[in-house]
């Protein structure tokens, strides 16, 4: 099972069950950073004591544990006293036959296809949470202060296209790696969160 709140439910309906729980994040870590991120009070908070409590049953219970990164398997094994035998690594990747690097004219192509100014583009891309959020404040920032580049954003950070200067919004997009081939550079913002920045290994 993905993520450790249908673990319960999944005992339930089956006790003498073998139960496989695969991490994307520490969800404790990755809820209290984005409590920090919103500027929201990360001390007694009732809601981060029952993810912590959640997360630390289904790890105590679970027969293998899988993670994405070696930092939080270390987590689940410093933390919630989990057995590092049963505590296995599974990095995240990236599909190198669907993300992979394309030549300066393709790249023009795609930039005049997508009605992007003639610029080195910088693309961003986040979906609709705290930490994206953070990270589009930072890209704002820069995008003022850098006025020769043109900085995309993609992604549901915004409820639809905009253009404001030298930033440029498409909101959600079915399919973002048109976006990427017409980049030059890509970024990632991100202070807060858990687990990989998969956008890092499709970048």
């Amino acid at each position: 099972m993905e993520f450790a709140w249908q673990f319960e439910y999944c005992r339930r309906i089956k006790p003498d069950g073998r139960f496989v729980l695969d991490c994307h994040n520490v969800e404790a870590l990755k809820f209290h950073s984005y409590a920090e991120a919103q500027g929201v009070s990360v001390k007694d908070n009732r809601w981060l004591r029952h993810i912590e409590k959640m997360e630390r049953k289904a790890v105590n219970l679970a027969d293998r544990i899988l993670t994405v990164s070696a930092a939080d398997r270390q987590e689940f094994v410093n933390s919630y006293d989990a057995d590092p035998s049963r505590v296995v690594e599974v990095p995240n990747g990236a599909d190198t036959e669907i993300y992979f690097p394309v030549d300066r004219r393709t790249k023009e192509h795609t930039k005049r296809a997508l009605g992007l100014p003639d610029k080195p583009t910088v693309i961003f891309v986040g979906s609709n949470v705290p930490p994206n959020h953070e990270g589009l404040r930072w890209v704002e920032s820069l995008a003022r202060q850098a006025p020769r580049f043109t900085f995309l954003v993609v992604g549901s950070l915004f409820p639809g296209p905009q253009v404001n200067g030298n930033l440029i919004t498409t909101g959600y997009v079915e399919d973002y790696r048109p976006y990427q081939r017409a980049a030059d550079i890509a970024i990632c913002p991100i202070r807060h969160g858990g687990g990989t920045k998969i956008k890092l290994l499709e970048s």
